[in-house]
């Protein structure tokens, strides 16, 4: 006799059931099939009877002998992360079971400070749930969840007043809808962050570093960015992507002016995350209309994507989180200015303060 408590191979086994007269007639019939999920829980797939074990398994056998049974399918090994992957449908690292759930004595026993070992599931994916066509039909749709809607849109560039050069709208590398993910590794579209809501991708664009940006070139990026996210009102989030030191003829504090003018047409209650290069004006209107701010924490500059997808998380965070805006904010401007030669985060005093 085998001691079957050391298996720990977890499968799923699908068993269609009934293949008769009376099922196959009421396929014929356009009727719904019988259909029965089994599961069991550490389970080696080959220890029913009718996939070759000695165990004595009479009546899954006869099911199998009258109807189908799977001989290619994957399987993740460990019973934790088997069950994560059962209710969502997605890999266990994907729902943050990638070893064990944490143990109700111990809420952190198995959280390995990494998304995918944080030994519980997260809230980016819906569990188990009924489809909409079963909650039109009269079923509970109850445990499915709505995606965020978050609109993304920034103007980027490292002005300089001392330069006699214009910077013209030709000079922006200049991405419009689903063209702006390209900009991004993180919102690929196999990644974990573009699943996670309903994304609005506007305008995104992008100079190098230049002279003053002329006033026209300036108003035609922020009005075609502005008539986008008119298209898409209202927005549950939105993704602020800029440099933080554009400077505009005529214009001061363009930032500032961009975002109070995006507010204008999003509302109050859209959450605002800003990615912004640590040498960037944190104005006071652009304090004022921004929710969370994420600034790069290296120069050079190493960080910038990380530092981006950090203020995508954040953002995804309070959403998912319930938790909404902060309930605070403070604009403390802080009396220090250093030449441009010790702002490097390579040597002090910029390695020490950041």
């Amino acid at each position: 006799m085998k001691n079957y408590s050391f298996l720990t191979i977890a499968t799923v086994l699908l068993i269609l059931f009934s293949c008769r007269e009376k099922s196959i007639a009421a396929i014929q019939n356009n009727q719904k099939p019988n259909i029965i999920v089994i599961m069991s829980d550490d389970m080696g797939y080959s220890d029913i009877g009718s996939y070759g074990d000695d165990v004595n398994t009479p009546n899954l056998d006869r099911l199998e002998e009258n109807g189908l049974r799977f001989t290619q399918f994957y399987n993740t090994g460990r019973c934790c992360p088997t069950r994560a992957s059962l209710i969502t449908g997605l890999h266990p690292h994907q729902t943050g079971i990638g070893h064990m759930t944490n143990p109700p004595a111990k809420p952190t026993g198995h959280n390995y400070g990494l998304p995918e070992y944080q030994g519980s599931l997260n809230e980016k994916y819906v569990t188990i749930g009924i489809s909409q066509q079963t909650k039109q039909e009269g079923g509970d749709n109850s445990l499915t969840k709505k995606l965020p809607k978050i609109a993304i849109a920034g103007i980027a560039i490292e002005s300089s007043t001392f330069s006699p050069a214009l910077t013209h709208e030709e000079a922006f590398r200049t991405r419009t809808g689903d063209d702006v993910f390209t900009y991004y590794p993180f919102f690929s579209a196999d990644s974990i962050n573009r699943k996670r809501a309903n994304w609005i991708p506007t305008l995104r664009g992008h100079a190098i570093p230049g002279g003053i940006v002329t006033r026209e070139a300036y108003e035609s990026l922020v009005t075609k960015t502005l008539d986008m996210l008119k298209k898409n009102v209202p927005y549950d989030g939105l993704f602020f992507d800029i440099h933080g030191a554009m400077s505009v003829v005529g214009l001061d504090d363009p930032e500032g002016d961009f975002i109070v003018r995006i507010r204008e047409v999003i509302g109050k209650k859209t959450i605002i995350s800003t990615c912004m290069d640590l040498h960037g004006n944190v104005s006071w209107r652009l304090a004022q209309n921004t929710d969370l701010i994420t600034c790069y924490r290296l120069a050079p500059h190493e960080d910038a994507m990380e530092s981006k997808k950090r203020a995508v998380d954040n953002l995804l965070y309070r959403i998912e989180s319930g938790k909404g805006k902060p309930a605070y904010k403070a604009w403390i401007p802080v009396p220090i200015l250093l030449p441009g030669e010790k702002t490097s985060t390579r040597i002090e005093p910029g390695k020490s303060l950041y």
